[in-house]
């Protein structure tokens, strides 16, 4: 439904293009689109969730190419945070109607960017343990019935966190890397400081521990200020980021899991561009 939604909208405006499906196996997508750049292609689009926008966004960091979303996953995080169209029909034609290009900072972590967050502990333990066939089923509601398992007998751990050459000991559920406001649906916002084209980072310290702490996380994130609580402290980096635990800890990056602590983290400033509504601010 979705292709025949996508060729039809193409063919009528005549505009020539090649689809390339993922595997969800050992795959060089960045190779990929470096050939499909290297061949004329001008736009790539994305159509899937957050993670195969993570993805091409990884793929054409700073090539110059820049990427439309067509958003079909369960979450479409990034599509809210800007404003893209989450109706099919209306987010193709913002492609090949009026818009603007918006450059993005991404999370680096080595040679990979990531566009949305990056985390250790209570999420990442969520995502290794959530089965693909429940978030087929559930979709995001699958990452909260397995977060309400985790959260019984949760502990606070030991992070060491480097931060712009400061240094913290924190006791936390989780530390949080951000790069969007949006924590999964519109309503959630971490911060309405926090932008993914401002050329800082995020990182913030969660020790909720509690069915009642983090519900009221919960009901300050629907406000947009959650980092108000007592909860959580959230620090702002412009630099490098190192984290380090007491024991190795599990590290997820846009919903992947991308390998264990201790971790390095930087920033990339400008590193894509996005296709965004011209009214968007």
């Amino acid at each position: 439904m979705v292709e025949e939604v996508i060729n039809r909208h193409f063919t009528s405006f005549g505009v020539e293009y090649r689809r390339y499906e993922t595997s969800g196996n050992e795959e060089d997508l960045p190779a990929v689109l470096r050939q499909a750049i290297q061949n004329g292609a001008e736009i790539v689009l994305a159509a899937g969730g957050d993670g195969t926008v993570s993805a091409v966004a990884d793929g054409l960091a700073y090539s110059g190419t820049p990427m439309g979303i067509i958003p079909t996953g369960s979450g479409n995080t990034l599509a809210r945070e800007l404003n893209i169209p989450l109706e099919i029909q209306q987010a193709l034609e913002l492609i090949t109607g009026e818009h603007r290009l918006r450059a993005l900072d991404t999370i680096l972590v080595g040679d990979r960017h990531f566009v949305l967050n990056l985390s250790i502990g209570l999420s990442s333990r969520i995502v290794a343990e959530t089965e693909r066939r429940q978030k087929r089923k559930l979709g995001k509601a699958a990452y909260f019935f397995q977060g309400l398992q985790n959260l019984a007998g949760l502990r606070l751990q030991n992070y060491f966190l480097a931060i712009d050459e400061r240094k913290i000991t924190a006791r936390a559920s989780e530390v949080y890397i951000a790069n969007a406001g949006l924590i999964g649906l519109k309503p959630l916002r971490l911060s309405p400081e926090i932008k993914p084209d401002d050329g800082i980072l995020h990182v913030c310290v969660f020790r909720a521990r509690t069915f009642g702490d983090f519900a009221g996380l919960l009901l300050s994130a629907l406000l947009g200020r959650p980092d108000r609580q007592p909860e959580l402290t959230c620090f702002a980096a412009k630099g490098a980021i190192q984290i380090d635990s007491n024991a190795p800890r599990l590290v997820q990056g846009d919903g992947d899991l991308i390998g264990q602590t201790p971790i390095e983290i930087g920033i990339a400033r400008a590193a894509i561009e996005i296709l965004v509504p011209i009214s968007q601010r």
